[in-house]
């Protein structure tokens, strides 16, 4: 089943990229979480009033806690989240943990606070996925930081093969605060930074 043809949800050319270094069998997992992360940014960060989104969140929190056949029939990322959930931890298990991040980070928008985020569920659920070392997550986490913005510290040492759609998601999005910082000359030169990464993980 394909969460394209499922989801009104458009992924970035970098987010596509870290997909397709993506294990196999975890590509479309991975596309839905990705997805729904952005789902949820939407409905948090879009919305004029945080009540809406607060409980926006809450219903995706109860639709989530029901069993599949109960799930509301109209909302596209819940009929292709019926043909994906396999996983172990269960696809449906890490949206949850995902929507409880998206509201802490609610609360930070109504009060004006901004404090860190727990390393985000598209990348520990992804370790949890690959069975990865300690190692790899601690590896992970760093990486984490930089795609929420908390760090602009790039690893000295290549990133495993296993990682790097996660380092491919991390390095995009500090390319992308790099670039509005950066002279004409370096931001036509910053973008072949994530293509070379893709393909030798320095």
């Amino acid at each position: 089943m394909s969460v394209e043809k499922n989801s009104a949800v458009e992924l970035t050319p970098p987010e596509r990229l870290g997909l397709a270094h993506c294990r196999p069998d975890l590509r479309l997992p991975m596309q839905w979480l990705l997805e729904f992360d952005r789902r949820l940014s939407q409905a948090v960060l879009a919305r004029a009033e945080p009540i809406m989104a607060q409980m926006r969140l809450a219903w995706w929190r109860e639709q989530l806690a029901r069993p599949a056949p109960q799930r509301a029939k109209g909302e596209p990322m819940l009929q292709s989240l019926a043909g994906l959930d396999v996983m172990t931890p269960s696809l449906a298990e890490l949206a949850s943990q995902l929507v409880d991040q998206w509201e802490a980070r609610a609360v930070d928008v109504i009060d004006g606070s901004s404090s860190p985020m727990p390393t985000p569920v598209v990348f520990s659920g992804y370790c949890d996925w690959l069975g990865a070392s300690d190692s790899d997550r601690r590896h992970a986490a760093r990486l984490a930081q930089i795609w929420l913005g908390e760090s602009d510290d790039w690893p000295s040492s290549r990133t495993p093969k296993r990682l790097r759609p996660l380092s491919i998601l991390a390095l995009s999005a500090l390319i992308d605060r790099q670039r509005k910082k950066a002279g004409s000359a370096s931001r036509i030169v910053l973008p072949f930074r994530l293509l070379w990464h893709s393909l030798s993980g320095s």
